[in-house]
């Protein structure tokens, strides 16, 4: 899998999305997604989000902070140079599309895949009940959730590919989730939650019934909570997490661009050459 940023450009594209990984993961989880977005006359940039595609250490250096600024300032940078630009995220890259879609007027549309608020799907373990616990602690430096189980994935020969992305010689993402990250996430959920009311533009969430790392109540915390006039709700049944990896790829990939097609750009003046 991909362990770096990739970006898909076209001088004659007009319209761009920009995309969010997950929590631990790489933009490899994208880039089957962003390929699709790029067909259908998108161009497409997946940047690596702080702390991400090193190691363990490099991840407990990073804070919700960063992320979120990380997210306004890749936004900004390409914002002016198209007529339209969408935002797209999956697991915590999705909170973090939102999070954008709050503060910045001139997002046309979101697809938000898996969302995770909250690490509270059935493959977890009955530990993860403890981790408000440990987040008061110096646990939440020490402790690691091992990723173990389906991976984020039902197919099986996809879910090997991403074993080897996590456990290989030259792995691009982590097999574990230390306590120190998930407790960031835990504040970036919070501060997003608050401000879920900010987002108005046009959302398309994408969940699982099987995701064994987000449950339901991720999605249903969008659909209550913002704002817009036009919001979309796929649910999925053949898939886990990475559902843009996983057995309903094709679904997300073609839903969303559906969706993307159909929204009205917001108003701005395009630079693009």
């Amino acid at each position: 899998m991909i362990d770096k940023e990739f970006t898909l450009t076209q001088s004659q594209h007009k319209k761009a999305v920009l995309l969010f990984h997950g929590l631990t993961g790489s933009p490899g989880e994208l880039y089957r997604f962003g390929k699709d977005l790029f067909s259908s006359g998108y161009d497409v940039y997946c940047p690596v989000l702080p702390g991400h595609c090193r190691d363990a250490e490099a991840i407990k250096l990073a804070r919700w902070e960063d992320w979120h600024a990380f997210a306004l300032k890749s936004f900004d940078e390409i914002a002016n140079r198209y007529t339209a630009v969408y935002l797209s995220g999956i697991c915590f890259g999705s909170v973090l599309a939102l999070a954008v879609a709050a503060e910045r007027q001139n997002v046309t549309g979101i697809a938000a895949l898996s969302t995770t608020f909250f690490l509270d799907g059935w493959s977890l373990p009955p530990v993860r009940v403890l981790m408000p616990f440990g987040f008061a602690t110096i646990f939440k430096f020490l402790y690691a959730f091992p990723e173990s189980g389906p991976m984020g994935v039902k197919n099986k020969a996809i879910r090997k590919q991403v074993e080897e992305s996590m456990n290989g010689k030259n792995a691009s993402a982590l097999n574990c989730f230390p306590l120190l990250c998930v407790y960031e996430l835990s504040k970036l959920s919070r501060f997003m939650r608050k401000r879920l009311h900010q987002v108005d533009v046009p959302v398309i969430v994408f969940h699982s019934t099987r995701d064994d790392l987000a449950s339901l109540k991720n999605a249903h915390v969008i659909l209550k909570g913002v704002r817009s006039a036009r919001k979309e709700f796929i649910t999925l049944r053949n898939s886990y997490h990475l559902i843009t990896l996983d057995n309903e790829k094709e679904m997300v990939s073609a839903k969303t661009i559906e969706f993307f097609n159909s929204c009205q750009p917001a108003n701005a003046t395009p630079t693009h050459p």
